[in-house]
């Protein structure tokens, strides 16, 4: 599968459990996330270009506004903000 990094949200892990403390009782979020750790940070402009370390050792990268600097070493939970993400088949390619 394929994403786009424009399409990946990393919410910094002190968010997620507020957002958890206050949804306690509400129906889980499909999808759940993956925990990932920041490796590095850099800034585009109007945006920055994170690498994430997923636990099983991968990276990826998120392009994310500038409104909220996330700091190299937070540990961040990894989410597809669209709704449906396009797959490739590999023979596709």
């Amino acid at each position: 599968m394929m994403v786009r990094q424009e399409d990946i949200l990393l919410v910094p892990e002190a968010e997620m459990q507020a957002k958890s403390d206050a949804e306690a009782g509400a129906a889980p979020r499909p999808g759940g996330g993956q925990t990932a750790v920041v490796c590095d940070r850099q800034f585009l402009g109007r945006e920055h270009r994170y690498t994430v370390r997923l636990a099983s050792g991968r990276t990826l990268q998120a392009r994310m506004a500038t409104a909220q600097a996330i700091a190299v070493g937070t540990a961040v939970t990894v989410e597809i903000i669209q709704p449906c993400p396009q797959v490739f088949i590999e023979s596709s390619l």
